[in-house]
């Protein structure tokens, strides 16, 4: 998860600033998932459960990635919300471990600010 952080991290850094011109978390959540697709790693925003909307979930061959985007909060913020939502309950017929990760995006630094993520099943 670093790695793909990294990334994203650099990828949004050579983004010309101008182009940020309200900093909406859309903005940042559109471009994950145009990554993520682009790279062939099955994407899906706006996932909605029982509970709520995730806003994105990744899945790989041996994992699913729960993203949640807060902006200018925490990403502490962010995976609190999936863990109170329980979003990870809509994937636990899958067999394979599934990860909350919270993302918190700054309309300052017009980047991620901070990320956590957490095993939830």
């Amino acid at each position: 998860m670093e790695q793909v952080i990294r990334i994203l991290k650099s990828v949004f850094k050579d983004i010309p600033y101008f182009l940020h011109e309200h900093y909406p978390e859309k903005f940042f959540h559109a471009a994950i998932h145009l990554l993520f697709n682009y790279l062939g790693v099955r994407t899906q925003s706006e996932v909605a459960s029982s509970n709520g909307r995730l806003d994105a979930v990744v899945q790989t061959q041996t994992q699913i990635f729960i993203l949640e985007f807060k902006l200018d909060q925490s990403a502490e913020k962010a995976l609190a919300q999936i863990k109170r939502k329980e979003y990870h309950q809509v994937y636990w017929n899958s067999e394979k471990p599934i990860i909350g990760v919270g993302i918190n995006l700054s309309s300052e630094i017009k980047n991620i600010q901070d990320w956590k993520a957490e095993q939830l099943g």
